[in-house]
């Protein structure tokens, strides 16, 4: 039962089942139907089942261990959020760290922060203990422990991608060849990796079940996404376990004379716009997105249109979809510096405006 880094009036829950993908099209509908129709029995109040509580977590401590394997004393700071991951830190310590935890108590109210390791606002407490406590690293979780975001040692908040970027050269070495999965948020510079080191790129919509799936049909060892959701598919159980990719990642430190930042500067370098929602109707966001789809193609732009449209340049991309969860258009743009990445991103949203005032 979860709402994961949504305000603390929110609730909801995620499915989740061993070698199993839900999707809204294969079994979340349903049970929304079941639930609008009514088409269910109400149970007496003195015949509602039972619960069973187990304490599972020394069991996982150690399937950790088998897994994962810290060579050397690092120190973390992990930011909790006030979600479910304030235990974290123990896993981290039985494996050699040395550790120190924020905002360890789980508080459904969030009193310090919403959890949400995508917001630089959220991670700024994680950035100033790093520095003050001269950490290796800075790990923060989202409110159910599915989402990971790190911060380098100088305090800098390391993007999604460059932490995937990492665990793709982890995985290639071990699994050469195989398949990586990643949707269409992700930058230019997954391509260029993924291609460098021999693997198979595979791009999908956005979406959680949707990369999930696509990890699970593809026997993929490796899928993720900037958002922080990071799915090892042959290591693990293909789920978005945080503190697993939070071990994996200080694995990778420990094993390098290298510190975070120093790892990170092989990799190529794109600059990126933030999400942008432009407001647009329910009824009209789809048709918006397909209009521009065929205005970009019959002026021979190369486009991917697995979800929305992405229009691909030589030196950057830009993307227009509908939102799955609101009356938005989501853009975001990506250059190889700043005055084309505005560039593109004013090409892009000038064509948007005038898509949306068509169909209204």
């Amino acid at each position: 039962v979860t709402a994961s880094h949504n305000p603390p009036e929110y609730n909801g829950f995620k499915l989740c089942k061993g070698g199993v993908s839900y999707s809204y099209e294969t079994g979340i509908k349903n049970i929304e139907e079941v639930f609008n129709t009514k088409s269910f029995k109400i149970a007496s109040w003195d015949k509602i089942g039972s619960i069973k509580n187990q304490n599972i977590i020394s069991d996982y401590f150690e399937h950790l261990k088998k897994i994962i394997k810290i060579e050397k004393r690092l120190k973390v700071i992990i930011d909790a959020g006030n979600g479910t991951c304030g235990f974290a830190g123990k896993i981290f310590e039985e494996m050699g760290c040395k550790v120190k935890v924020l905002f360890g108590e789980p508080d459904g109210r969030f009193p310090n922060h919403i959890p949400d390791p995508l917001k630089s606002e959220t991670l700024k407490v994680l950035c100033e203990e790093v520095v003050k406590e001269k950490a290796d690293v800075g790990i923060a979780f989202d409110g159910d422990g599915d989402r990971v975001g790190f911060v380098d040692e100088s305090g800098r908040i390391v993007e999604g991608d460059l932490v995937f970027m990492l665990f793709i050269e982890e995985v290639l070495k071990r699994y050469p060849n195989s398949k990586i999965i990643f949707n269409v948020l992700g930058s230019k510079a997954l391509l260029e990796v993924i291609n460098m080191l021999k693997g198979k790129p595979l791009m999908t919509r956005v979406g959680h079940s949707y990369i999930h799936e696509t990890l699970l049909r593809e026997n993929a060892p490796l899928a993720g996404e900037i958002s922080g959701h990071y799915y090892f598919g042959r290591d693990y159980y293909g789920f978005d376990d945080g503190i697993f990719a939070a071990l994996k990642l200080v694995e990778i430190l420990s094993k390098s004379d290298k510190k975070f930042s120093e790892l990170l500067e092989r990799f190529p370098k794109y600059y990126t716009s933030p999400e942008i929602r432009v407001a647009c109707a329910d009824d009209k966001k789809f048709s918006v997105v397909d209009f521009l789809k065929a205005k970009f193609e019959r002026e021979g732009l190369r486009t991917i249109t697995i979800d929305g449209v992405r229009v691909e340049f030589e030196d950057g991309w830009g993307l227009v979809r509908a939102s799955n969860t609101e009356p938005a258009l989501v853009l975001r743009f990506e250059a190889v510096n700043r005055d084309r990445l505005n560039d593109i991103k004013q090409k892009i949203m000038d064509e948007v405006k005038k898509a949306i005032e068509k169909f209204s």
